[in-house]
């Protein structure tokens, strides 16, 4: 990444061809490769290789979760668990939540894998 100072406290950053600049906060990750910013938010930019940027939005990546999740919780279901691990944590109820969070990870896992594989 290259920094060119600017007046009034602004810098320009800029990048090649092969990378992006994107922004550390941001889970999406459009094509900017050139961006004026003030001088003292550089450190929240970051430069990275186009062949890194996940092939899918974070967008698809949230349906295609909740869609997987929902193959075996409904929405339902879902805010049961929540309120009844709220409402007071008995044994049962730290084991169905434990069951529903691996559950989640496990979706997450194979929604990364689906879209970057194409399988939409």
């Amino acid at each position: 990444m290259t920094v060119t100072e600017k007046s009034d406290g602004l810098v320009e950053i800029s990048t090649d061809n092969d990378h992006i600049l994107h922004r550390r906060d941001d889970r999406n990750y459009d094509e900017i490769r050139r961006a004026t910013i003030p001088a003292d938010a550089v450190d929240q930019w970051e430069e990275v290789s186009v062949a890194d940027v996940p092939p899918y939005t974070d967008a698809e990546y949230n349906e295609k979760v909740a869609e997987l999740i929902r193959k075996r919780y409904s929405a339902d279901d879902e805010f049961a668990l929540i309120n009844n691990v709220m409402a007071g944590v008995t044994e049962k109820r730290q084991a169905e939540y434990a069951a529903y969070q691996e559950y989640r990870d496990e979706c997450k896992r194979r929604a990364r894998e689906e879209l970057s594989n194409g399988a939409v």
